[in-house]
């Protein structure tokens, strides 16, 4: 386990690179996916300003009055802001790149604004391994919850991560933060520790210090749903959430191991998951994620929990209207660490 890059070190230099929208958005993406609250809120205050209408693009103002460039000198200017000097790239190309890195700042700047803190929680990212990392804060972990979390397809919970970890007490949990970049639910294993969900469990105490912490818990929206709870049953966690996860009967568990997925999870429920506090949650109205939380429920029991939309129409996302209903904490908090 080794500390993580100081991202807004990172985000500063990646910046000046970026010189179309597209690969503007996969940095901001990728600092969604892996950003600690106090980093996120650092660097709100080391942005560069962004320089006067004058500095915009030459390509933006001959949009703006309806002109296009040839493409051969379109193709020469973009060579160049790769070999001319910084102070002309600058020129070229700063105005605009700071401009959306400031609209992309304040937008996510309001989704953490839901948590209701003035100060950023003080996580402090940890990487485990290329598809692993550790957010710890403050405290001794016996005194603590450590949740083991299993991101979806978009590697994330749902919410970008700051923003997720605003909403939790940096000083009563450690979040571990899995992640799938193969995009198939976990289904051949986390990360480097097997090749099939189930070995790679067995494997996390020895990867991560679970022994330490004073309780346990699984969390995982949308893929990540099933993986978190039969991870929470087979470590005997203190509590499973899923999120709008996949159910039993998704014809992509069908061949996980060499007996049904319904099968393995009835057997631990009754043997290491007994006394696992199991969440099914789902989007209320939204038939298809209710219809798999509810097959879960029939397999492993627990409690059903819907989470409702008001005033628009419903979705597979929950955690995002959570948040902005300013029910996230308390969410976290009654199925996750309550006790």
């Amino acid at each position: 386990m080794s500390s993580g890059v100081d991202l807004v070190a990172a985000y500063l230099r990646l910046l000046a690179n970026r010189v179309t929208p597209n690969s503007l958005n996969r940095l901001h993406v990728l600092m969604e996916n892996r950003m600690t609250p106090e980093e996120f809120f650092r660097l709100g205050t080391t942005l560069p300003p962004v320089p006067g209408k004058g500095a915009r693009t030459l390509e933006a103002f001959l949009t703006r009055v309806n002109k296009r460039l040839p493409a051969g000198i379109a193709k020469a200017l973009r060579h160049a802001r790769r070999t001319w000097p910084r102070k002309w790239q600058g020129v070229l190309t700063n105005a605009d790149l700071l401009d959306r890195a400031h609209q992309w700042h304040r937008l996510l700047s309001g989704y953490i604004a839901f948590a209701g803190k003035p100060m950023p929680e003080p996580f402090i990212r940890h990487r485990i391994n290329s598809e692993a990392a550790i957010y710890v804060g403050p405290g001794e972990p016996a005194q603590k919850t450590l949740t083991l979390a299993f991101a979806g397809a978009a590697q994330r919970l749902m919410m970008p991560i700051p923003c997720v970890l605003q909403h939790l007490d940096a000083t009563q949990t450690d979040i571990v933060l899995f992640r799938d970049p193969r995009r198939l639910g976990f289904r051949q294993g986390i990360g480097p520790l097997g090749t099939d969900l189930y070995g790679s469990i067995e494997k996390l105490a020895g990867l991560i210090p679970m022994r330490q912490y004073r309780r346990v818990v699984t969390l995982g929206t949308s893929a990540g749903g099933l993986p978190a709870v039969i991870t929470g049953l087979m470590i005997g966690a203190a509590a499973a959430t899923s999120v709008g996860g996949n159910g039993p009967n998704d014809p992509r568990w069908k061949g996980l191991g060499a007996r049904p997925v319904a099968d393995h999870l009835r057997d631990l429920r009754a043997s290491t998951g007994a006394a696992t506090k199991v969440v099914h949650v789902f989007s209320e109205g939204f038939e298809r994620d209710e219809s798999r939380a509810k097959d879960l429920f029939e397999l492993v029991g627990g409690s059903l929990y819907p989470v409702p939309h008001p005033g628009e129409p419903p979705g597979h996302g929950v955690i995002h209207p959570l948040s902005r209903q300013g029910k996230l904490a308390a969410f976290f908090n009654e199925t996750l660490y309550a006790e």
